[in-house]
């Protein structure tokens, strides 16, 4: 259900031989996508400037929405309630575009914002980041390398990575990879993806998620932060 939508405002200046004159500013809107990953809690509403835009099952992500640079209200709402769980009023920077994770156990929701990044990769190259946001999962390391290398031989990409961070964006070449998530410091495998394939000029995003219902088994969900 992921679609992309962002509104360009063109300034046109006219220039005259003899005076000067002058357009509006350039500005680009900004852009929000939410994504459901409060493992304990039912169906959210997606409500933007007191419009309800969507409603999210767990662990779905909703499109992207256009909206006017500056502050605005996001509100996560229970579906059929009136409270929400995530009231944000805040600033949405021209020509920037945001993913909103709803994250945390029942009675601790919380947001998790991030800028995302659509710059494609170099050719040949992927960039991806990474996203804790497993409550049950504690602090973790992240392995990512070729298939099928041991875990005794394998260093973490990622280490002490606690629910609620979000690494930057890092460079890696474009092929075949095994991503392991181990407690950190151990090797308590929590989730062991034997074949990502990161494909060509690729901007993505793994969030790391509880089971619906809170607890093991733990997974991935992989989010394409450029249309393609």
């Amino acid at each position: 259900m992921m679609k992309v939508g962002m509104a360009l405002l063109a300034a046109v200046v006219l220039l005259g031989a003899c005076s000067e004159t002058t357009g509006p500013e350039l500005r680009l809107d900004a852009t929000v996508r939410v994504l459901h990953a409060a493992p304990e809690t039912p169906r959210l509403d997606v409500v933007l400037e007191g419009v309800t835009r969507t409603v999210l099952e767990y662990a779905e992500l909703s499109e992207r929405y256009t909206v006017e640079s500056g502050d605005r209200q996001l509100r996560l709402v229970v579906a059929g309630e009136t409270e929400a769980l995530i009231d944000l009023q805040t600033l949405f920077d021209s020509g920037t575009a945001y993913t909103v994770l709803a994250a945390g156990r029942a009675g601790e929701i919380m947001p998790i914002v991030l800028v995302d990044d659509p710059t494609p990769a170099d050719t040949g190259e992927t960039r991806i980041r990474f996203v804790h946001a497993a409550p049950t999962a504690g602090v973790v390391d992240i392995h990512v390398g070729e298939p099928g290398t041991p875990l005794t031989a394998s260093t973490p990409m990622l280490t002490s990575v606690a629910f609620g961070n979000a690494s930057e964006y890092m460079v890696v070449e474009s092929t075949t990879y095994q991503v392991r998530v181990t407690s950190a410091g151990g090797t308590d495998v929590l989730i062991d993806l034997p074949l990502l394939v990161l494909s060509s000029t690729r901007v993505v995003t793994i969030v790391m998620m509880d089971t619906m219902g809170s607890g093991s088994p733990h997974g991935l969900i992989i989010l394409s932060d450029r249309e393609q």
